[in-house]
């Protein structure tokens, strides 16, 4: 679905309003502004590690399925790789929101055609919550910042650059304050680290642009997008968001029809 299309249906006037202003100020289209504040906020909840993106399932395990193993004793298509070799790295660095979702897509799609019984069962349970598409979502848009960057590529979105090459140089001491703040178990204090995470990763790169040298250009950027977030507001780009994790929930059982409901009779 079209991000214009869905801005219509909702009929915000007010925020369609505040998209123009900001389309006309940085010279985008309105799609374009609505995908740069989606993918800044993503940038903004970018965990140092896949494991740390648990979540029904385990973080590894999904990680694994978009990036595939190649093993003797284990194999496991690597959906990345078939993303690279649809797509020119400045292609996929030109929309790196469509080419992860995509990305959700056929790794789910992969996963119900190849995987085994019981991670089908798994990932057909967890297909219906929005936020388990939604870790998935995230752990795309990081994969693909990793690789485009590992071939120096600079990304499109500037917030997500410097989150990606932050956390690759300062791993271990976020690793570290992010593994304590979950560490205890305790939902409360969980929901508070999530809710936090956002102030971490600002003062980690603040800390981080103290150490670094970095242009002139890089900073502007960095502060429209973050513009573009805060004028916009998380709650209308988290309604976005969920709108087209709708979508692609939508798209998966389309293309696996058959497959979910075979599935589904068997889990009776």
């Amino acid at each position: 679905m079209e991000l214009e299309l869905i801005l219509n249906q909702m009929n915000l006037e007010n925020i369609e309003g505040k998209i123009q202003s900001l389309s006309s100020v940085y010279e985008k289209t309105p799609s374009d502004i609505i995908k740069t504040g989606i993918l800044t906020n993503i940038a903004f909840e970018t965990l140092p590690n896949y494991k740390n993106y648990k979540y029904i399932i385990s973080g590894i395990t999904q990680a694994r399925m978009i990036k595939g193993v190649h093993s003797s004793r284990n194999h496991i298509n690597s959906q990345i790789d078939k993303i690279l070799e649809l797509y020119e790295l400045n292609e996929i660095n030109e929309d790196i929101l469509d080419i992860a979702s995509n990305l959700v897509i056929i790794t789910f799609d992969d996963i119900f055609s190849n995987a085994g019984e019981k991670t089908k069962r798994n990932y057909l349970k967890a297909l219906d919550d929005l936020d388990f598409l939604y870790i998935n979502l995230k752990l795309a848009v990081k994969i693909i910042a990793e690789t485009l960057r590992r071939n120096d590529i600079r990304l499109t979105n500037m917030t997500l650059q410097y989150v990606t090459d932050a956390i690759k140089r300062e791993k271990n001491n976020i690793a570290n304050e992010f593994i304590q703040a979950y560490g205890t178990g305790d939902e409360f204090q969980i929901l508070e680290a999530k809710r936090n995470y956002h102030i971490k990763i600002e003062n980690m790169l603040d800390n981080y642009f103290k150490k670094i040298t970095y242009t002139h250009e890089d900073a502007q950027q960095i502060g429209e997008e973050g513009t573009i977030v805060k004028v916009l507001g998380e709650p209308f780009l988290n309604t976005i968001t969920m709108i087209l994790l709708h979508d692609i929930n939508i798209k998966i059982k389309n293309n696996n029809g058959l497959q979910l409901n075979f599935n589904n009779m068997q889990s009776y």
